[in-house]
Order: C-alpha cells, then structure tokens, then sequence
C-alpha cells in the first residue's frame, strides 16, 4: 500500500513539475508575442501597464468575452517538451483526477484486505 501512495505521489509531483513548465512556456510566448506587437518599444514595465490601462477601462461585458475566449498559445502546443500532457486548463483537470480515481481504488483495495 505504501509503495502504492509512493506512486501517486510521484504522479502527482510529475504533474505539478509540468504545470510548471507549461506556465513558464506560456508566460516566455506571451512576451515574445508582446514584444512583436510593441516591438522597439518593449519593456515589461509597459506592457504591464498598457494591459492594466485597457483591463481598467474595460466594461464587464468585454471583461467576460475576454474570460470566455481562453487564449492557447499553439507554440506550447507544439513544443517536445509538452508534446502528449495537458494543454488546457481541463485537461489538466482531467489528469488529476485520474490520478485521484486511481488514489481512492488502491484506498478501496488496501480496506478490503
């Protein structure tokens, strides 16, 4: 049992490792694709606050459409690195619950011994 709950925990830290990694190449593309658009006048300090100023003074109604249409960056999609893992937010939602489903079978198992 022990070495079972020893599994899932590697499972579960391997997952937290690439969620991790899928942020990182996410937030690297996001400002590359930042930079694209600004260009010369790139520095993080404007694009913060270029994005606070439209987030401001945007209405609630463009606050929700924006929520609504998640932004999937096709260069995580695509990299080696993530190529087979979760991509999006369910399909991370997914993984963990399958490992949670295969956690609580190998509970079942171990109670009816």
């Amino acid at each position: 049992m022990i070495d079972h709950i020893k599994t899932i925990n590697a499972k579960i830290d391997h997952l937290r490792k690439r969620k991790e990694r899928m942020k990182t190449q996410q937030a690297i593309h996001f400002m590359r694709e930042t930079q694209k658009i600004l260009q010369d006048d790139f520095t993080p300090e404007l694009a913060l606050r270029i994005l606070s100023s439209i987030w401001g003074a945007a209405s609630e109604t463009q606050k929700q459409n924006w929520r609504r249409n998640n932004f999937q960056p096709s260069v995580v999609k695509q990299n080696s690195l993530t190529s087979g893992l979760p991509t999006t937010k369910g399909e991370l939602i997914k993984a963990y619950e399958e490992l949670c489903e295969e956690f609580l079978a190998e509970i079942i198992k171990y109670r009816k011994m």
